[in-house]
Formats: C-alpha cells, sequence, structure tokens
C-alpha cells in the first residue's frame, strides 16, 4: 500500500472523500455526502486490501475526521509513518 499524502485535518468532507475517490480509484470508492461519511467509512472496513491495515468502520467515531485519521494512520502503517 503506497503513502497516503493528504491530512483530513487541512480539509472537509468533500475533498477528502473526492481525493479518496481519485487516489484510490481502482477500489471505487463512494461518493457521499458529510451526513453519510460512515458508508464510506463501511466501506473501506469491508475491503479485504484495506482490512488487512486494520482500517475501523464507522462505528465508535464521533465523526468523519476522527475515522479518516485512524484510516490515514492505519494505511501508512502506524503512528510512526
Amino acid at each position: 500500500m503506497a503513502f497516503v499524502p493528504f491530512i483530513p485535518d487541512l480539509s472537509d468532507w468533500e475533498l477528502f472523500n473526492d481525493q479518496l475517490i481519485h487516489y484510490f480509484d481502482e477500489q471505487q470508492v463512494p461518493n457521499v455526502n458529510e451526513d453519510d461519511w460512515k458508508i464510506v467509512a463501511d466501506f473501506f472496513a469491508g475491503n479485504s486490501t484495506f482490512a488487512a491495515f486494520g482500517v475501523s468502520n464507522g462505528d465508535g467515531f464521533i465523526d468523519w475526521t476522527d475515522w479518516a485519521g485512524q484510516f490515514i494512520t492505519a494505511v501508512n502503517g502506524g503512528d510512526d509513518a
């Protein structure tokens, strides 16, 4: 898995979702409104490629930025990546 170069804290949902769609275009990432961000979280958690990195679904996260931070950390190989 490649290093994910974008930071969710520096974007809004629309930009972050667009970046996921662009960066992982072969995965056919859903394009959803911010209110439906858990659809994207569930999509990645249910994808065997990303699940192998410990990507979580949206359960237990307050908002998309909390989940996105965990997603980026997991995909990039942990807190030390």
